[in-house]
């Protein structure tokens, strides 16, 4: 049969040759019986079962995730959870591994779980072809996709995917320098990989931030930029001292194909969902500069004599005082005669 459904064979009556007569008897007549401990019938039933795996999921290279597979036996008589000990057969790839690996023996409640893990970006299927070692009424049955005894389960599915991804973060220009009281714009760009190289992260349809820290001048600071478009944001700073400041990224919160991926520590090369590109720390300098001029020294000449003045300059970067580069140039005004 090809459809679920059960039937019952009775033996009505034989008929056979004893000693050259032909005789029949009825079993409505009593006239056959039953062999002791036996049966005039024996019923059949057809059964096929039905499988469901979730779900698709995405999550950072380097974390496991658990698929769980649900098994149901069908027979003319209704549902039930496919019998423990059962084993579910299934492929997973091309990227990632599987534990355990091919099979599955299902529970009490019909369910088996598959872990799947990979320390690169790519996708995995998870794909279930048949069910073994299912115990029916006394037989072991088996079942195949390909032979049509096993389908998906209403609203269920028998293939899933697993999607790694892994990124990169930079943070733009790594050095500047600026006069003290001019504000600087650091850029912090994030890039992700799916398995096909870094791309700039894709804002929308995915969203971020960066939660950043600052070692300044004029002290520390911290906060969290809201990426854009082209996977960017900017971080503004500013100093009134001289001095180098530190802008390090670190942490990255990214949603991604729809779902909330655990935080991304930029700090540690061998975090998951850290690329093989990224080098941690990830940082950028900023140094503010103070300008120091002199002009030597107040004098009186006699008319018609020259007189030369000297210009003097200095930078202070937040280490002292160091004499301007011999190319520097100086402007001035002159108030008076001559």
């Amino acid at each position: 049969s090809g459809v679920v459904d059960g039937g019952v064979i009775t033996v009505t009556s034989v008929t056979t040759e004893v000693a050259g007569d032909s005789v029949t008897g009825d079993t409505a007549e009593s006239l056959v019986a039953a062999e002791p401990d036996g049966s005039l019938s024996a019923g059949k039933d057809w059964v096929r079962f039905e499988l469901d795996v979730a779900t698709s999921a995405t999550n950072l290279t380097g974390e496991d995730h658990a698929f769980t597979i649900t098994g149901t036996l069908i027979t003319p008589g209704g549902s039930e959870v496919l019998p423990a000990g059962s084993t579910v057969e299934y492929t997973f790839g091309p990227t990632g591994t599987a534990v355990p690996d091919g099979t599955c023996t299902v529970d009490a409640a019909g369910q088996c779980v598959v872990t799947v893990s990979s320390d690169n970006p790519g996708s995995g299927t998870i794909e279930l072809t048949g069910v073994a070692d299912v115990p029916v009424d006394g037989a072991t049955l088996a079942g195949t996709v390909a032979d049509g005894d096993v389908t998906a389960a209403a609203d269920g599915s028998l293939t899933a995917v697993k999607q790694w991804v892994e990124f990169d973060v930079d943070i733009t220009p790594l050095t500047a320098t600026n006069i003290v009281g001019d504000s600087h714009d650091f850029e912090i760009s994030v890039r992700a990989d799916t398995g096909s190289g870094l791309v700039a992260l894709p804002i929308p349809p995915n969203s971020g931030t960066v939660d950043w820290s600052f070692d300044g001048p004029d002290g520390p600071d911290s906060g969290t930029c809201t990426l854009v478009a082209g996977g960017t944001c900017t971080v503004t700073q500013n100093s009134a001292t001289p001095g180098t400041g530190t802008l390090t990224a670190e942490t990255l919160n990214v949603t991604f194909n729809g779902e909330v991926l655990n935080p991304v520590d930029l700090t540690d090369e061998s975090a998951n969902g850290v690329s093989t590109s990224l080098t941690a720390p990830v940082e950028a300098d900023k140094t503010w500069v103070q300008l120091v001029v002199d002009v030597s020294d107040d004098a009186t000449n006699i008319v018609g004599d020259d007189h030369e003045f000297t210009i003097f300059a200095w930078y202070d970067d937040g280490t002292g005082l160091t004499p301007v580069p011999d190319n520097a140039s100086a402007a001035f005004t002159w108030t008076g005669v001559g």
